[in-house]
């Protein structure tokens, strides 16, 4: 038995764009997308752009991925510059990052002003 992360992120891009949600983010490691043979970011890119015509999907997410390289506090301040420009209202963490700790760190309640 193993984890079908593809149709699992499919679902969930599809789930956050029936809950209302238009600006779906996806952060995830480079080695950890490769690790799991680019699956997440795959079906993130299918998933995100399901939404839309099919002429706006084929020009990208309209939230690019944000590419986690360092989880140490210290290493918040890309992912916050990432999250202030493109302000996500949904965000798919995968890998294990500390991607809550850094926006509670801004007031930034997960859950509140991003699922």
């Amino acid at each position: 038995v193993a984890t079908d992360h593809f149709a699992n992120v499919l679902r969930a891009c599809r789930e956050l764009r029936d809950l209302g949600h238009k600006r779906i983010g996806l952060c995830i490691s480079p080695w950890y997308d490769e690790r799991m043979r680019r699956l997440i970011s795959g079906a993130f890119l299918a998933g995100e752009g399901s939404g839309r015509e099919a002429a706006s999907a084929a020009s990208g997410p309209s939230v690019p991925i944000y590419w986690a390289r360092d989880p140490r506090p210290e290493a918040a301040e890309p992912f916050l510059t990432w999250f202030r420009r493109h302000r996500p209202d949904a965000l798919l963490a995968a890998g294990g990052w500390p991607h809550e700790d850094w926006l509670a760190g801004q007031g930034i309640e997960a859950g509140r002003e991003v699922t």
